[in-house]
């Protein structure tokens, strides 16, 4: 018997409306992305869609892996499609991850048959995780930067505050990891920044101030579980990692379709700043100012600029598009089963 979510026709009824309106805004730019699809070697613009396709597994794969350390198995099919639908609501609403934290907490209770702490603690490590480990991809990208005497000052400033972020989201796990006693304080503040973000997105508070004392105890499990056994961790860390690494061969191939194989570390220094710029950028998924910012930066490492944008085009348009089709059909489809 199939029953859908209690909360589902406001957030539906939302993200309809945010669907078509990015469409209707954004339509001249799917279409010079479809256009620009026609012009590449078609091999390769399959191979887009195959490894983009891999790389939203991969995430799931992170899910799974995360749900392990709580002892709760649940099969990929179920966790892709949630995933694919807090997915799509980061990329049409900027919000810096909370308004796809509000779809995954909801739902997350119902199809999983665990508390809404453990959902919120499971998708904030799943951020800790991927962010903290593109950090390190990042330290890599500005010591290149820098070696090569290319770094300006929108990449100490894009990458400072990247940094800040997910220095901030850490601190969660870090207090709780030091000290039991501050955590509440923590927790207060934090609820009331996400709680001003759920308001907007489903009129009602995400994180009541009786959840804060289940939220501080789960995570405080995971912070002693992370104490007890480290390897429990390795595998989602693994899929993270694995993520950001088939992502740098979608944005290798976006280049190769058009005839061009560039010097690998202008594709790593070209994926790092999409993502921080993705992550700064006022804009949902930093349409309009990551793909200039990209484009120069490339360029500016040897990448003819001509290429530098066809492929800026294609890598953007597959990872935004890709992503928030399927995403908005999961989005629609996601019942209680």
């Amino acid at each position: 018997m199939r029953t859908k979510l209690k909360f589902w026709p406001i957030v539906s009824g939302i993200i309809l409306i945010v669907f078509f309106v990015i469409l209707a805004i954004k339509f001249s730019d799917l279409e010079k992305f479809y256009k620009t699809l026609q012009q590449g070697i078609w091999y390769y613009i399959f191979a887009l869609f195959t490894f983009e396709t891999l790389y939203l597994v991969d995430q799931a794969e992170i899910f799974t892996g995360l749900f392990k350390i709580y002892n709760v198995n649940i099969t990929i099919r179920k966790i892709l499609k949630v995933f694919l639908a807090a997915n799509f609501t980061n990329l049409a609403l900027p919000s810096a991850g909370i308004a796809g934290l509000t779809v995954f907490s909801q739902a997350g209770p119902k199809l999983f048959n665990i508390k809404r702490s453990k959902a919120m603690v499971i998708n904030l490590l799943y951020y800790f995780l991927n962010y903290g480990s593109f950090i390190v991809l990042m330290i890599l990208g500005i010591i290149l930067l820098f070696t090569m005497n290319k770094l300006q000052t929108y990449h100490y400033i894009s990458a400072s505050l990247m940094f800040i972020l997910v220095l901030t989201g850490s601190s969660i796990f870090w207090v709780g990891y030091k000290n039991k006693n501050h955590l509440k304080n923590l927790l207060e503040g934090v609820a009331k920044f996400i709680n001003f973000f759920s308001q907007r997105l489903s009129k009602k508070d995400l994180i009541k101030k009786d959840n804060i004392n289940n939220l501080q105890t789960e995570i405080f499990y995971t912070t002693s579980v992370y104490k007890r056994n480290k390897h429990k961790f390795l595998e989602p860390l693994a899929f993270a990692l694995l993520g950001h690494f088939i992502q740098i061969f979608v944005l290798y191939i976006s280049f190769l379709a058009f005839g061009y194989n560039p010097e690998f570390y202008i594709v790593i220094i070209g994926y790092i700043f999409s993502v921080v710029f993705i992550m700064v950028s006022p804009t949902p998924s930093g349409i309009g100012i990551v793909e200039p910012v990209m484009a120069v930066t490339m360029a500016s490492l040897g990448a003819p600029i001509e290429i530098a944008t066809i492929a800026t085009l294609t890598f953007r348009g597959i990872t935004f598009w890709l992503p928030f089709f399927i995403g908005f059909y999961a989005t629609r489809r996601l019942k209680l089963e």
